[in-house]
């Protein structure tokens, strides 16, 4: 059996630019990436977080109306993650209600795999990118209990990456990933239930493996750097199966495929 995943990160809806995201381009280019999912004939989208710019509080109300209206109208099921900029002024109870989601964290079941979204950008009380104790016990209890594959969903990446040439990361070691990465690897790593991690946040596309997990991050849908304008429209199609991951990074404006990666799942 087969899963395949339209994946879109660090939408940015603002009404201006910030550094090098057109935020007032995003609200054009979700339901292109909608059409083009349907068209990839994807079976889920998964949203990865930071969909607004963090403008002010009833800005960002606003702004969160607008992204989850768009997504409402795909004819397919939408998983979002939260991150941190979606955390900056509206609260996770905020984003739950008008997401429609069930809980900052969960897990679903697609395909014959088991989807889990974890929520990195939670508040626990200090300045760490981390889940709460309370959520890796229940990552823990879920990986057990899991009788599918499963493929671990985050906003921040849950492994070391090289940020060198990366404009927002490179001199910000501890911003692009979560703090201790080992508290969640020691769930995942040798399991041979997890085949995957899929991240967002760093804006560009990256992939590691890490003891035969594949960690994927997804780039920005509006990261136009060098640029301040033109948003590319940036999305990825993963298809899943027994034996293989096969990851196609693609543009909206122009669209094209910039590039494939196939990686063969491990039993």
């Amino acid at each position: 059996m087969k899963l395949r995943i339209a994946l879109i990160s660090d939408i940015h809806h603002n009404k201006k630019t910030i550094e090098y995201r057109p935020g007032n381009e995003a609200m054009k280019l979700i339901p292109t990436f909608i059409e083009e999912a349907r068209m990839q004939k994807a079976d889920v989208i998964v949203e990865l977080g930071d969909r607004i710019g963090n403008a002010s509080h009833d800005e960002d109300m606003v702004h969160l109306q607008d992204v989850a209206s768009a997504f409402r109208k795909a004819d397919m099921p939408v998983l979002h993650a939260l991150g941190n900029h979606d955390l900056h002024f509206l609260s996770e109870a905020e984003n739950i209600d008008i997401l429609g989601m069930e809980s900052s964290y969960y897990a679903i079941s697609a395909n014959g795999y088991r989807l889990i979204i974890l929520n990195t950008a939670e508040a626990t009380g200090s300045n760490s990118i981390m889940p709460s104790d309370t959520q890796i016990e229940w990552l823990s209890d879920e990986i057990e209990a899991a009788t599918e594959k499963v493929i671990v969903i985050s906003h921040h990446p849950l492994t070391k990456q090289d940020q060198e040439g990366n404009p927002f990361f490179v001199d910000n070691p501890e911003g692009y990933k979560v703090t201790d990465e080992s508290r969640l690897q020691d769930l995942m790593l040798g399991n041979p239930k997890v085949i995957a991690s899929i991240n967002g946040h760093v804006h560009w596309s990256y992939c590691t493996e890490n003891d035969g997990i594949p960690f994927i991050s997804v780039p920005s849908l509006i990261e136009s750097y060098p640029e301040t304008i033109n948003a590319p429209g940036s999305y990825m199609i993963a298809e899943i199966c027994d034996e293989y991951i096969d990851v196609s990074l693609g543009t909206l404006v122009p669209k094209r495929t910039v590039g494939r990666i196939v990686l063969p799942v491990l039993s």
